[in-house]
């Protein structure tokens, strides 16, 4: 049975949308820009198959500027914003698509990304590179991306300046000795920063305190 078309019996304009309500009782309302894609005035004839489409370019829209959102607010890499999308109820295959489109028009770019989030972390929170691998994991990211970015920022800021950071913090630069206790306590805390014992053990060669 072939579906009759449907007839467009009063259109709203509200800000950035449109209203429309149809004879057989549906309402739904677009936005000014799909709308300007298929223009709708009371008493066009709609086929289901326009309406379909402009169900799908408002979804697109909708999926669209909610990552625009989520980006704007801070950078987001590939899989985080799906994550967040997917959550926000939006379905898996708009939600591919739209990342598609981030991607060529470079809203989101995993290597930009990723450089951008090491150094963040490791100018901020003077972490070493095993808590900084930690810290990329909820994001998916090519394990050789990961590492490629880890080499270069801590080729920067190695992790040895990063602890006499910490220890400067500590006030405990000038000290000639520490006790075990205090030994095992600022070793435990590096460690806990991420930092990888052969680094922490030149730091404290340098001290004396080995």
């Amino acid at each position: 049975m072939v579906k009759r078309n449907l007839k467009v019996t009063k259109v709203r304009v509200e800000k950035k949308h449109r209203t429309i309500e149809l004879d057989n009782g549906n309402v739904f309302r677009i936005s000014e820009d799909v709308f300007l894609s298929n223009p709708l005035f009371e008493g066009d004839s709609v086929t289901h198959e326009l309406l379909k489409k402009l169900t799908s370019q408002q979804t697109e829209k909708e999926v669209r500027d909610a990552g625009l959102r989520l980006i704007k607010y801070r950078p987001r890499s590939r899989y985080e914003l799906y994550e967040r999308l997917i959550k926000k109820g939006f379905s898996k295959d708009y939600v591919l698509s739209a990342l598609s489109w981030f991607e060529e028009y470079q809203f989101i770019d995993d290597t930009v990304f990723a450089k951008s989030f090491a150094n963040e972390k490791v100018k901020n929170k003077k972490i070493g590179p095993m808590a900084l691998k930690a810290e990329f994991f909820p994001h998916r990211l090519d394990e050789d991306l990961v590492l490629s970015v880890m080499n270069e920022v801590y080729k920067k800021t190695p992790e040895e300046d990063l602890i006499r950071i910490h220890i400067q913090k500590k006030k405990l630069d000038n000290a000639e000795s520490l006790s075990k206790k205090e030994f095992k306590k600022l070793s435990d805390f590096l460690k806990r920063k991420g930092f990888r014992w052969d680094a922490i053990r030149t730091v404290f060669i340098e001290h004396g305190w080995l």
